[in-house]
């Protein structure tokens, strides 16, 4: 199954699978803080290598795929 991802304006974009804010990315020696969230924190406690790749290397973790079929539909009948 092929996760997409969409922009604000609900267009299809290319999913890269990699982080591009850099303050959401681990850099070895910085001077300031590295502020995490408790549901990062969480992620963690909850497997490590996942929060390496995610924090460390940049990487993304595949999103829930989206509910075409229901949106699809709630779409159809607003419609009529």
């Amino acid at each position: 199954m092929i996760s997409l991802k969409r922009n604000s304006k609900g267009e299809l974009v290319d999913a890269k699978g990699v982080r591009s804010r850099e303050s959401s990315i681990y850099l070895p020696n910085q001077t300031e803080d590295f502020k995490i969230s408790r549901s990062k924190f969480t992620d963690f406690l909850l497997c490590k290598k996942c929060f390496y790749l995610d924090r460390v290397k940049g990487l993304a973790s595949p999103g829930m795929p989206g509910w075409s079929l229901n949106e699809t539909t709630d779409i159809l009948l607003k419609k009529e």
